[in-house]
């Protein structure tokens, strides 16, 4: 693959930007006419029509589920067959260099392609848009604009996923991988109560099997948003699990509670996981600010501290107090 050079955006303006990416990346894409519609009757068919294929963002979860919402429409259909032809041929560039001659590390390049993946995700949207009929009150509806936003970002991720894991963050994360792994082989062998969680009150929880069968084959879910949804439900089954109404769990208990079903679980690189979702979960829509980003801030955050120096201590504590 051969070297990129970035130069600094402040180079071009955003109109610039904006048209060599559409040249670039949605070749031969002419929206066409808007769909004219004639008398109340015609337009409240739409409007019903519309309601029913955007009125409820939650329900575009799977990469297939943004498929099919778009790949249903027949107006819709050359700008699908475009963006279906620049996934295919995107290329995951793994030796790029900054203005300077610098190679990215990988922390720049999860930014490099982030920004790539999100400007697919904006001339995508505003293509649909354009296309007018019943992506018509995607512009004008803010609950049918966010579906729209969804499923755009479940397109587009969902055709660079298996890409960018198998020739970017894969190869880039595999040491961080290992160590991750063998830290989480370390602590799935620890009592609970090492980590400070009542053994009465959290021993089911963490031996839940569902819980971490879901974990453990995140990692094979079709996008950020399918992965962040799991997680959502991951969470809700905890805090039921391991608390009520008059007792419910605190954060700090629910962060360990799901550290210990991580350890358990064990995904697969889930340190190259989690970094990809952080950054490639909510391109262009707010998911992050939801549900689904406080379910995923967690799943960070357990993974990272199982990664860090205090857990290490834990580890080393209690292979000390065995060994006595």
């Amino acid at each position: 693959d051969e070297d990129e050079i970035v130069r600094s955006s402040s180079s071009s303006s955003d109109e610039e930007v904006s048209s060599r990416f559409v040249a670039r990346d949605l070749p031969d894409v002419f929206p066409g006419q808007k769909v004219m519609t004639v008398g109340e009757g015609v337009m409240d068919e739409i409007a019903a029509e519309s309601q029913r294929l955007w009125g409820a963002p939650n329900a575009f979860v799977t990469a297939d589920d943004c498929r099919r919402a778009v790949r249903s429409l027949a107006e819709a259909k050359v700008v699908c067959a475009a963006m279906d032809e620049r996934l295919e041929a995107w290329v995951v560039k793994t030796r790029v260099r900054d203005a300077d001659g610098e190679m990215f590390d990988g922390d720049d390049l999860l930014e490099y392609w982030r920004r790539r993946a999100k400007d697919m995700c904006e001339v995508f949207l505003k293509t649909l848009v354009n296309v007018g009929g019943r992506l018509e009150s995607c512009s004008t509806t803010p609950k049918h604009r966010d579906s729209l936003l969804r499923v755009v970002e479940g397109y587009v991720t969902g055709g660079v996923q298996r890409k960018l894991f198998k020739v970017g963050i894969h190869p880039k994360f595999a040491r961080e991988d290992e160590i991750t792994a063998i830290r989480l082989e370390q602590l799935a062998s620890l009592p609970i109560d090492a980590l400070g969680l009542e053994v009465e009150r959290y021993a089911k929880v963490v031996d839940d099997e569902d819980i971490i069968a879901s974990l453990s084959s995140l990692g094979d879910l079709s996008s950020p948003s399918h992965m962040a949804t799991r997680l959502v439900d991951v969470s809700t089954r905890i805090r039921q699990a391991g608390g009520d109404e008059d007792d419910p769990m605190n954060a700090d208990d629910l962060l360990l509670v799901l550290l210990a079903l991580v350890a358990r679980a064990k995904p697969e690189r889930a340190y190259s996981l989690v970094r990809y979702v952080e950054t490639f979960h909510a391109l262009v829509s707010n998911a992050h600010k939801g549900e689904e980003g406080f379910a995923l801030a967690n799943f960070s955050g357990a993974v990272r501290y199982a990664r860090g120096d205090a857990c290490g201590a834990i580890i080393e504590k209690s292979s000390t107090a065995r060994l006595e």
